[in-house]
């Protein structure tokens, strides 16, 4: 099953039927179902297919695909890096660049929006899919997740260019109130702590 974020409501791509589903018959029928999804109050829509990866491949090919890459940091505390960007934490991440491989790109990431030095990449986590509006045109966002140590426990400086206002170390026991202000799509990732 593959959860795409439409916000705090969610679009489940799924080879399984759901009690409420609408089967997968074409592109044009799917592209009509995302912008209505977008436009309407459901607060889920189950989407079924025999075949989960050509559905997700005409769901990329109707809205306007990108990736990124980023970290879930901890440091020789046991403490976690967290950014506040808009006024809401999250996860250090950002866009992969030409020539750059997803790892490259997620570690340079972290330390570019956070303002530390190179963190290790230990463990390959799930990637989130969200949605958003550029120019009234449709987005969908698949990030790769990693989980990275750094030896380093110094203050993080954010990367007030890419509007990030705060870079910290936290608790564990943090994440709890961190949860309660993070993108819907990022709340599994900071269970991987």
């Amino acid at each position: 099953m593959i959860e795409i974020y439409f916000g705090k409501r969610i679009v489940y791509l799924t080879d399984e039927k759901q009690s409420f589903y609408a089967k997968f018959k074409d592109r044009k029928q799917l592209k009509d179902l995302i912008y209505k999804f977008d436009e309407g109050s459901y607060d889920s829509l189950y989407i079924t297919s025999n075949d989960l990866n050509d559905l997700f491949q005409n769901f990329k090919s109707i809205l306007i695909f990108e990736t990124a890459a980023g970290g879930l940091v901890i440091n020789p505390l046991k403490k976690i890096l967290a950014i506040k960007n808009r006024n809401i934490w999250q996860l250090p991440k950002g866009h992969i660049e030409e020539g750059e491989t997803i790892s490259e790109a997620a570690i340079r990431e972290v330390s570019e929006e956070a303002g530390i030095g190179t963190p290790i990449i230990i463990e390959h986590l799930p990637s989130t899919f969200h949605t958003f509006k550029k120019n009234g045109k449709l987005h969908l966002k698949q990030t790769y997740w990693f989980k990275m140590l750094y030896n380093g426990i110094e203050k993080p400086t954010p990367q007030i260019s890419e509007g990030i206002t705060e870079a910290t170390w936290i608790n564990k026991s943090e994440i709890i109130e961190i949860k309660n202000n993070t993108y819907d799509n990022l709340v599994k990732i900071w269970d991987y702590t």
